[in-house]
């Protein structure tokens, strides 16, 4: 009886070490306020873009060294503290310098936690072009999300831009929340009939032009610069 009894304790005390060991995975959103081609370094993963978000996941909880460049200067360069198990989404300006504003849980009861960047993510206070706050206010989440859910359930181009019609005929969508949805379209010829549609809806017009970098062909691209232009 003591031998089980010691056995069960070992057991219960190697079970709560390793639960204390294990750090769920975290990720980091960051937001650059200004516009130009920037690369963003956390710790082993590296992401260069003309876009102003930049999605880091798998991210090891803890201290993780983040250093933001635009060609071969070094902008930003400092440790942040990651914690398991939370989504970190802070915001970037040549004025005011990293700006943590959330920092959610990835699970929200048993289910991944979508992006969550529908927010003011520079206030006024906080300097820059004098022009206030850079809102990029698009479609509630819980709404975005279950539109995101049900395209990529579409096997087809044809059905994913039927799905996105549907979804946005009484609906407004930031730059951002467009772009994730476009890179699900397999096809460039579907990819622009769903940005030409989506325009229209789009909350921050002013960023449209971030979608081209979805596009494959140089074609695609250019129609959409023709569309901005025209507007």
């Amino acid at each position: 009886m003591k031998r089980i009894f010691y056995t069960l304790s070992l057991l219960l005390l190697v079970i709560s070490a390793s639960a204390q060991s294990f750090n769920p995975p975290a990720e980091v959103f960051i937001a650059i306020r200004e516009n130009g081609n920037y690369t963003i370094k956390l710790d082993d993963q590296f992401i260069g873009s003309r876009l102003q978000r930049f999605r880091f996941f798998e991210v090891q909880p803890g201290r993780n060294l983040l250093t933001i460049s635009q060609g071969n200067r070094v902008l930003y360069k400092d440790y942040v503290s990651i914690k398991p198990n939370t989504r970190l989404i802070a915001g970037y300006s040549a004025a005011t310098g990293l700006k943590v504003t959330e920092e959610l849980d990835i699970i929200v009861r048993g289910k991944y936690n979508l992006d969550n960047w529908n927010n003011v993510l520079f206030r006024p206070e906080e300097g820059g072009n004098g022009r206030g706050p850079v809102r990029v206010n698009g479609m509630e989440q819980r709404e975005y999300a279950y539109l995101y859910n049900t395209i990529k359930a579409e096997a087809f181009d044809s059905g994913k831009l039927k799905v996105l019609k549907v979804g946005l005929k009484n609906s407004q969508i930031s730059t951002g929340q467009l772009t994730d949805l476009l890179k699900m379209f397999t096809f460039d010829d579907k990819r622009l009939e769903s940005a030409v549609f989506a325009y229209n809806y789009v909350s921050d017009a002013r960023n449209f032009y971030q979608v081209r970098d979805t596009f494959t062909f140089e074609s695609g691209k250019r129609e959409i610069d023709d569309l901005v232009l025209k507007k």
